[in-house]
């Protein structure tokens, strides 16, 4: 009798646990206030931020750590507000493919910092931006996206 009543239990303490779980507030990540460089690899196939996901608005400095044979750039543009990362991927395809720039991003203006030409410095408002690294090739401009990132 207790094995049949266990049996008959179970279920309903899964679906209590899914419920509890399911209707559980989602955890907020506090933005980073950014106090030192952030940096993006480029290594001639792919471009990697390892950094916060979330910082506060106001000025960074990003280095772009060139490991290629050849000059790259770095741009950090602002999303359309019904824009995601997933569209930016699925908008560039394969990594390093010659696509226009996609009408749903801004680029961030930058300012170059001459003692250090690999670093750029940005000042983005409130938003959804992306990373991306560019690399100028003999058949045209390859794009390769680097990571999201949110400013708030």
């Amino acid at each position: 009798m207790k094995r049949h009543s266990i049996i008959n239990i179970l279920p309903v303490v899964a679906l209590a646990a899914i419920l509890i779980v399911g209707c559980s507030a989602k955890v907020e990540v506090e933005a980073i206030e950014v106090t030192e460089d952030l940096i993006v690899t480029f290594d001639g196939s792919s471009c990697k931020y390892d950094g916060p996901q979330v910082i506060r608005e106001g000025e960074i400095t990003m280095i772009m750590n060139n490991l290629s044979d050849s000059p790259v750039g770095l741009d950090l543009a602002k999303l359309d507000d019904d824009k995601t990362w997933q569209d930016m991927l699925d908008y560039i395809g394969e990594p390093g493919s010659h696509k226009q720039r996609p009408y749903f991003i801004t680029k961030e203006n930058r300012r170059v910092v001459i003692s250090d030409p690999r670093a750029a410095i940005f000042t983005p408002d409130p938003g959804f931006y992306v990373i991306v690294c560019y690399q100028t090739t003999a058949t045209g401009l390859g794009t390769y996206p680097g990571s999201p990132l949110e400013v708030r």
